[in-house]
């Protein structure tokens, strides 16, 4: 059976025929989205995520390009929404950020900074005005 018939008996709401497609397509999708993620575990998620829009969605599904080329492109979008989740919530650790920032930037007024000690000089060298 060709993939156009499998989409079509999807969108008639047959299990069997997407269990065809995912077993067609679920290793491809995996590995592509691994590549595109850099996380198996998180390659998985989304793969499932990919098939259950392929599923709930087939009827928007237009026979114009191979099907395959419609399952990579649901899984890309899923995969780059992803990928800016994961920049949003960036967690970077409390031992990189101190190493990156010197104590002295932690307190309110640093003593001996130069910031300090140029405008200390500097109104010392003014004349007081009579």
């Amino acid at each position: 059976m060709d993939e156009q018939e499998l989409v079509r008996q999807i969108q008639e709401g047959d299990e069997m025929a997407f269990a065809e497609i995912v077993k067609i397509y679920k290793d491809k999708i995996v590995n592509f989205l691994c590549k595109l993620t850099g996380d198996y575990q998180k390659a998985v998620d989304l793969s499932q995520e990919t098939f259950m829009r392929v599923y709930f969605k087939a009827h928007k599904y237009r026979p114009v390009a191979p099907l395959s080329s419609w399952i990579y492109a649901i899984a890309s979008n899923l995969a780059k929404t992803e990928m800016k989740k994961m920049r949003k919530y960036a967690v970077i650790s409390l031992d990189e950020v101190q190493n990156r920032v010197p104590i002295e930037a932690y307190r309110k007024n640093p003593p001996d900074s130069g910031l300090t000690r140029n405008l200390k000089k500097a109104l010392d060298s003014l004349h007081p005005r009579l």
